[in-house]
């Protein structure tokens, strides 16, 4: 998807779930917690949601308290227009997470 497309569809989706690949790092963390920021800023609903807690030494990053685990919450109440991964070169990387990526109309990564 270009740069253009990708731009469109978050103007034009309102309910994200964001996500990135397993074990992640600070790069993919703070990828998730910008785009985050970004969308809430557009006035869009965002769920940041991973398949595993966050790395004890990420904890310090700002809005790292707004990051779900995977099977620690009821993500099947979760709305979602797009999908969206981050530093992530295929969807099934993004372990128990990819699952949710059927609830939403487009998928991004």
């Amino acid at each position: 998807m270009s740069l253009k497309k990708t731009v469109a569809c978050l103007k034009r989706h309102k309910n994200f779930i964001l996500t990135t690949h397993t074990n992640p790092e600070g790069d993919a963390i703070g990828s998730e917690l910008a785009l985050e920021r970004l969308l809430r800023s557009m006035g869009k609903r965002v769920t940041v949601v991973n398949p595993g807690p966050i790395p004890e030494e990420y904890l310090f990053l700002p809005g790292i308290g707004s990051v779900k685990v995977m099977g620690a919450f009821n993500a099947s109440k979760v709305p979602c227009d797009c999908f969206v991964t981050v530093d992530c070169s295929d969807l099934f990387r993004c372990g128990s997470v990819a699952a949710l990526h059927s609830k939403a109309q487009t998928v991004v990564n």
